[in-house]
């Protein structure tokens, strides 16, 4: 009947309720808050709709309470071992991503998780996976996206400035009955998008928060002709 618990399921209760008022941790409440709600008969429905929590929670928090008491309610990753993500560790991986992949030894043009774990171990001596890299990137603010195209003079500097200079003087010595007229008859893509095809490594490209990379289209085609 609803509201009648038996005696042994009321003194389990007001142990876990002493127990409640020392806990800081909002996990550990969370799952005694479960047990104790269980033991006044409430439903796991009711009890998931109140405590925000899935009823796989709740499920899964009764199921470790009755094979181990108290002490299933406790985090069981405690004996996982040392924490990797260390301050230092993600130090390092901060200056690795202001850096590039030659910077290490590698010839690539551009970070991706695999190659940061690999290095960042030679730095370390701390090796993770590839969920635990995606969690630090996210930690120190970077991000994935692709290099900004410009476009560069394949000309000498002195050549291009004598090259402007002749344009300019034309320009101030041309006759009265004479006009300058400039005409562009290159085709530019105002945005392009780059990384498919023509130079994959971007689309694993690492940046920090609010910066950006630029790359020139010279370096691009040397890049597909290696590749």
């Amino acid at each position: 009947m609803e509201g009648i618990v038996s005696v042994s399921a009321e003194c389990a209760k007001q142990k876990l309720l002493e127990q409640l008022k020392f806990l800081c941790d909002a996990r550990l409440r969370t799952r005694y808050l479960i047990i104790i709600h269980l033991l006044e008969g409430k439903s796991p429905t009711w009890i998931s709709e109140s405590l925000k929590v899935s009823r796989s929670t709740v499920y899964r928090t009764n199921t470790r309470f009755n094979e181990e008491g108290e002490a299933g309610l406790f985090d069981h990753r405690d004996g996982n071992g040392q924490r990797k993500l260390t301050e230092e560790y993600l130090a390092q991986l901060r200056q690795a991503v202001s850096e590039d992949p030659p910077d290490y030894g590698w010839m690539r043009p551009t970070w991706t998780r695999e190659l940061l774990i690999k290095a960042l171990k030679r730095t370390t001596r701390v090796e993770i996976g590839l969920s635990t890299m995606s969690r630090a990137l996210q930690l120190i603010g970077a991000r994935r996206g692709r290099p900004k195209p410009t476009v560069a003079c394949p000309w000498p500097e002195a050549e291009k400035q004598q090259y402007l200079q002749g344009i300019q003087k034309l320009q101030t010595d041309l006759p009265p009955n004479e006009v300058v007229v400039w005409e562009d008859e290159i085709d530019i893509h105002l945005n392009p998008k780059i990384g498919d095809g023509c130079f994959a490594a971007s689309r694993s490209l690492c940046l920090r928060r609010a910066e950006t990379r630029n790359v020139t289209w010279q370096a691009l085609r040397r890049r597909r002709r290696k590749s």
